[in-house]
């Protein structure tokens, strides 16, 4: 159902608002000696300014997975290959997170304001959004785990001081079923977390913790991402509209990432939300992609992965 009924090419197209860009044209300007440079690959106008981002993967056609945007509780949605934002008739939404599903449409959970889960399942091949029954009892949470690849059969969620699994099934395209599994309470409340493999990074009051240890401080409170470069685990938190980069192995050396120009395309030295994965987007992005909000626009700016890795970890200040 998710395969386009064009035969679309993953390319740079002016008209889509999409801009494809090469690493490295002009050099840019010297960057202050505490913050990191990084290329822009691509960027979408989209029209809106997210608070947060998630992806629906296709599994069969990554280029036409969708992107969809939280911005002032309504939830707008654009491809990975480019073109404004269009509005999603989802209601008052808080929280967002799309789900993988092998060769069948792609569906996306929502939170609204007081907690309860909803869904919205793909309706056709131009990735329109319609709702979905959701079979469950489970209420009352604050919001959802980001994950580097989309969850299929469970995922996390927050609840306060609890994390909690849901087993997720369904019933053909009609009915989602989300049941509590397992819960897990932690001292503090949690304000954000990520799923990398098996590891669940946590953000509680001013901590980010890794399995429940805590690693190093991070003052920011909305959204965070985690990439790999080699055997190095990269966070990358939103603080104070500034990206910042920290290395697990060397936490003390946390840098401010800066995203440079790339070809016909504006960097930002200001971001308000972050949201990284590994998935299958095709083309450039077919090892996944950073995607960041521009805190000047209603601009998201993407960022390969493998390119965004390899720049993230080759530099570490000396002090």
């Amino acid at each position: 159902m998710r395969i386009s009924s064009q035969n679309k090419i993953f390319i740079a197209a002016l008209g889509g608002g999409f801009l494809l860009a090469a690493c490295g044209s002009d050099t840019p300007a010297p960057l202050p000696a505490d913050t990191l440079g990084m290329r822009a690959t691509a960027q979408i106008e989209t029209g809106v300014r997210a608070d947060k981002i998630t992806v629906i993967p296709n599994t069969t056609a990554g280029w036409t997975s969708q992107i969809l945007l939280l911005a002032n509780g309504q939830v707008s949605r654009t491809r990975v290959d480019g073109g404004k934002a269009q509005a999603v008739n989802a209601g008052d939404v808080k929280d967002i997170i799309g789900l993988k599903r092998e060769s069948a449409a792609g569906v996306v959970l929502t939170l609204t304001p007081d907690g309860t889960l909803r869904a919205l399942i793909e309706k056709d091949d131009e990735g329109r959004l319609g709702r979905m029954n959701v079979d469950t009892k489970a209420t009352n949470y604050s919001g959802f785990c980001q994950y580097s690849q989309a969850p299929m059969d469970a995922l996390m969620v927050m609840a306060k001081n609890d994390l909690v699994t849901l087993g997720v099934s369904y019933e053909g395209n009609d009915v989602i079923t989300l049941r509590e599994v397992t819960r897990e309470t932690y001292a503090a409340p949690i304000t954000a977390c990520f799923v990398k493999d098996k590891d669940v990074f946590t953000l509680s009051r001013g901590s980010l913790a890794l399995n429940g240890a805590d690693i190093l401080s991070a003052d920011a409170h909305g959204s965070f991402g985690v990439i790999t470069a080699g055997k190095n685990n990269i966070v990358l938190t939103v603080q104070n509209q500034h990206l910042i980069r920290t290395r697990l192995a060397a936490p003390k050396f946390a840098m401010k990432v800066a995203i440079e120009d790339g070809l016909s395309i504006g960097g930002t030295d200001r971001v308000s939300a972050v949201y990284t994965t590994t998935e299958n987007l095709g083309g450039t992005f077919n090892k996944g992609m950073i995607a960041v909000q521009d805190g000047n626009s209603n601009r998201l700016v993407l960022i390969a992965n493998d390119y965004a890795a390899s720049t993230l970890d080759q530099q570490t200040p000396k002090r």
